[in-house]
């Protein structure tokens, strides 16, 4: 018995993605798209189920302008053998260069601008990142959308972005705006 791993059209590589659990096409086949093959290699985690082993974090913009805040969250969890994790995700503790900011509960209070920031969030030996981009505060806003109406009982909805002299944009929490 014999695969030939010749790279041809029925060449397809699918992955689990760490985030979500979902599979996902992770090449572009050379026939532009997956096709029925008669036979197929498939390499599976037999794993158990483990302990807490790290985090997927994120954001609503990895930007954000200095002297401004952002919310961060944890988006999913995995074991300690990268599958997704089944318990209950705990608190857990996050963490910044003080010297770009400091954090209240999960928000990132900004001091000071920089570039590929870590922040992390940890809970014992689990941890997860992400980088950031601390920017100069903004020049010009820009409400989406930018027309509304409202009366006294109104509670608008709507996004403020922000760009600075460099050009770079942020999204506004609601918080850094009244």
């Amino acid at each position: 018995h014999a695969i030939n791993f010749d790279g041809g059209g029925s060449t397809t590589l699918v992955t689990r993605d760490l985030e979500t659990g979902e599979q996902n096409l992770s090449n572009v086949p050379s026939d532009g798209g997956m096709r029925p093959v008669p036979v197929g290699l498939q390499i599976k985690s037999t794993a158990p189920k483990g302990e807490l082993g790290g985090f997927i974090i994120g954001c609503d913009d990895s930007n954000v302008f200095s002297g401004m805040s952002r919310k961060f969250y944890v988006k999913s969890a995995y074991d300690i053998y990268h599958n997704p994790y089944d318990g209950e995700i705990p608190q857990v503790t996050w963490e910044i260069d003080p010297n770009y900011g400091h954090f209240e509960g999960n928000i990132l209070k900004t001091t000071s601008a920089g570039q590929n920031i870590t922040v992390t969030a940890s809970y014992g030996d689990a941890k997860g990142t992400m980088e950031i981009d601390i920017i100069e505060p903004p020049t010009k806003l820009e409400a989406s959308p930018s027309h509304f109406y409202i009366s006294q009982l109104d509670q608008p909805e709507f996004l403020l972005r922000g760009t600075n002299a460099q050009g770079y944009t942020a999204l506004i929490e609601e918080s850094d705006y009244t």
